[in-house]
């Protein structure tokens, strides 16, 4: 309390010259446009909110690809930075639960900001949808890998009958080194079947990918001048504290007298001030104190 009373003038100076830097500032900023697409990422509705991040991770990486905006840039024919609009004014946002995305687009210019919104949403899905495709091919090598081994798996099933029937003993090294290959071609089978389900099991959850609604306009977005105001006076109020903190540490002051009478172990009885015309002002009872004073101590002068 005292360091703020003491510095109350620094303090307000502060604030008002950190608001007055900021306010201007912020005012200055070219007003800036936001357009959203809403596009749905999937079919299938997710199960839990683990899901739900999983699907707006993934739309976000795809929307925020400097490849990605290059080309919606190419196609909405506007003259941007791709790194720049990918870094600083994409953002996208799940809606509740669903599998509904909102992708947001700003820009100085509404027009901008509608025409990437509109294009980029539409190089998105087809990215998502994309997916399937992917999916396809790799299940297309996983067939052609499961039918190589069926039929290693037939080959050797063969020679172990044909080894049977010639009355060769279950131990032999013949016997037990196609018994061990069969055994390792069963594994791959299994593995490959296990695979090829995991692939559709997720092509079928990623596909459906569509536009729900177009950006019909661009929104004005607020340049936040009294929130970076207030943030503003509140950094100078820190500093102003800062800088009376560290000048009570260097050269202490007292608030009051009845502080320094304490810290000089002694007793404040009043008070008495000569004014510029050399009268007195004196506390009401400050000569009461003075008398019961000198004649607690017996004194019979006060000087």
């Amino acid at each position: 309390r005292r360091i703020v009373w003491r510095h109350k003038w620094l303090i307000l100076i502060c604030m008002l010259i950190a608001a007055a830097a900021v306010a201007p500032y912020r005012l200055s900023r070219p007003a800036t446009w936001a357009a959203t697409a809403n596009i749905q990422a999937q079919a299938a509705a997710p199960d839990a909110s683990t899901q739900v991040l999983a699907i707006l991770s993934r739309v976000t990486a795809v929307a925020t690809s400097p490849q990605t905006v290059s080309t919606a840039i190419s196609e909405a024919g506007v003259n941007r930075n791709p790194v720049q609009v990918a870094q600083h004014e994409i953002s996208v946002t799940s809606l509740s639960t669903s599998a509904i995305v909102a992708i947001t687009v700003t820009d100085a210019s509404p027009s901008v900001a509608r025409r990437l919104s509109h294009t980029l949403a539409n190089i998105v899905v087809s990215a998502l949808n994309s997916v399937g495709a992917q999916s396809s091919r790799q299940l297309a090598v996983l067939a052609t890998q499961h039918q190589a081994l069926e039929a290693t798996r037939h080959g050797l099933l063969a020679k172990l009958t044909a080894a049977q029937a010639r009355h060769e003993a279950a131990n032999s090294a013949g016997v037990q080194a196609l018994i061990t290959e069969l055994t390792a071609v069963e594994s791959e089978i299994s593995a490959n079947q296990a695979a090829a389900q995991q692939i559709q099991t997720n092509s079928s959850a990623n596909q459906g990918a569509g536009i729900i609604s177009y950006p019909n306009q661009a929104k004005s977005q607020s340049r936040h001048v009294i929130v970076y105001t207030v943030l503003a006076a509140l950094a100078g109020l820190v500093l102003a504290l800062l800088i009376g903190a560290v000048r009570e540490l260097i050269r202490p002051t007292i608030a009051e007298p009845a502080a320094g009478a304490r810290e000089l172990s002694l007793v404040l009885l009043g008070k008495a001030e000569l004014d510029r015309h050399g009268s007195a002002d004196v506390d009401d009872d400050l000569p009461t104190k003075l008398d019961l004073a000198a004649h607690r101590i017996d004194a019979r002068t006060l000087v």
